[in-house]
This record gives C-alpha cells, structure tokens and sequence, in this order.
C-alpha cells in the first residue's frame, strides 16, 4: 500500500508519522500498522510500529499523533498509547486536535512576551499574538518597533519558564492591526519541539 493518507483521510499501512510525548514533548518517529475509523470518519484505534525505546517511554502515557497530508497538511490527534508489541503501540481514545490543509507547521494563539533586538540596541519587549515554527506575529507598541525586512534576535518567554531562541527576518507589517511577523531563519530541532509542544498542550483539552 502506499504511504500517504487515502482519499478519505485515513493514513495507509506504512505511513509515516510521529507521536510525541504529552509529558516530556519528545517526539519519535512511527508508522502505521493499522487506522482504524468509523463511517463517520471518528478514529477508534490505531496501532504503530515505533522503536523498542519508544515504546518504552510512551507505552501508558498520552501522547499527541502528528499524520502528514497530502502536500503540506497534517492532522494531530491525541491519545492513550499502550504497548502491543516489544516494537509497537495501540493508541486508543484517539481525538482529533488539529487538522491544517494548508499550513507546512503547527500554529496557535500564544498571550507570553518576546525580545527582540537588533545590533546593539535595547531589545524591546513585545506581546506575542501567535507562533508556529515558522516564525511568531507580535503586536507592536509603535509603528516604529520593527521595519519590514529588518534581521533580529527573537526569544520568546514560555510560561513553563522555558524559551525559544532564533535569528530572524520582519516578513511582514500590518499597519491597520498592529502587526508584525518574524519568521525564523535558524531555529534548532530542539526548539522547533518546544513550540510544537506548547501549542499543542493549549489545544488539548484538560482531562
């Protein structure tokens, strides 16, 4: 069978995909064994292969499923995961949390502050509107907060107390909002993980 979702949606034997972990937020690479979904389109099991060491580190703990689409898009579920075999998972009570048709990256509302700063200059302190690996929108204070193609250092301030480091370039002004979108030039696997995590967790609801 092929390795892309079919027509309807359903991820194919052999797709690829990655579970991350709600806990800890590291995410492992998968593929599907099996999808299984109502008429309606509603998942009610799926079984993955993983590796021996992440079946290890998810197995009973819920975990977030990240399937790609056809083209850019990709749907992220979330679930149980419980160990079926030494090198694979049955995820159950499986909900649907994002699907993006468009969009190559995770994006959500974010309300944390972020420091941008160019040269020598004091960073200024900005609200962040939404962030996604691609880059963060901020609210400007002032017209003259950022200019449109400008380079910057970005880092933005978690609640958790964690915070996320990137060059970046000023993408984008909007005048009439407010507006201004950084998009990220060099941003680590690692911290690319953070924000998919944070994202995530803000759009899973509390159980």
């Amino acid at each position: 069978m092929g390795t892309q979702p079919d027509d309807d949606g359903t991820p194919a034997t052999g797709t690829p995909l990655i579970v991350l972990s709600i806990q800890g937020g590291r995410p492992y690479p998968a593929t599907v064994q099996t999808w299984v979904a109502t008429a309606q389109g509603l998942v009610v099991s799926a079984r993955v292969s993983v590796t021996a060491e992440a079946m290890r580190s998810l197995a009973d703990h819920r975990v977030w499923v990240s399937v790609p689409d056809r083209g850019p898009g990709f749907t992220v579920f979330s679930g149980v995961a419980h160990r079926a075999e030494e090198t694979a998972l049955d995820i159950t009570g499986v909900v649907t949390l994002v699907r993006e048709r468009r969009r190559e990256h995770l994006r959500g509302p974010a309300k944390v502050e972020v420091s941008i700063s160019t040269g020598d200059a004091s960073p200024r302190q900005l609200q962040v509107v939404d962030l996604s690996q691609g880059g963060v929108r901020v609210a400007l204070r002032a017209p003259s907060d950022l200019a449109l193609d400008e380079f910057v250092t970005v880092e933005v301030h978690l609640e958790d107390g964690a915070s996320i480091s990137a060059r970046g370039k000023v993408i984008r002004i909007d005048s009439g909002a407010g507006q201004a979108v950084v998009r990220f030039e060099d941003l680590s696997s690692e911290h690319g993980t953070r924000i998919d995590r944070y994202v995530l967790l803000h759009l899973t609801p509390d159980e």
